[in-house]
């Protein structure tokens, strides 16, 4: 038996019975297996919704475990890159100072030079 207006007309009637406290046991049977029968209803119409959920949340948790991958990455070449920035600066401190020495020596050259 599917729900039709007769099963809707038959729970309407019994849920009146029931909040008046008149329901026979062979009612409260019928009540319940209307229930059964209107839960089980529902639940078939909502199960393409609920599919189309489940598949949009593993679409959504792919989406994030591939952006946390990605992220992982990035985060792992910022560190070489700062590393590298870090090792550029340090050079270019002992470069910068080899250049003063060079030019410290060289006018000692030319200031010994001139001078004789």
């Amino acid at each position: 038996m599917s729900w039709d207006e007769e099963a809707q007309r038959r729970w309407d009637e019994l849920q009146r019975r029931a909040e008046a406290d008149t329901l026979a046991s062979e009612e409260q049977a019928e009540l319940d297996s209307l229930a059964q029968m209107l839960d089980a209803e529902e639940w078939e119409m909502l199960k393409p919704a609920i599919e189309r959920l489940r598949q949009e949340r593993d679409s959504l948790l792919e989406t994030l475990m591939d952006a946390r991958s990605k992220n992982e990455q990035l985060f792992r070449l910022l560190a070489r890159q700062e590393a590298l920035v870090e090792l550029i600066r340090s050079h270019l401190t002992l470069l910068l100072s080899e250049h003063e020495r060079l030019k410290a020596e060289y006018q000692r050259i030319v200031d010994v030079e001139s001078v004789t």
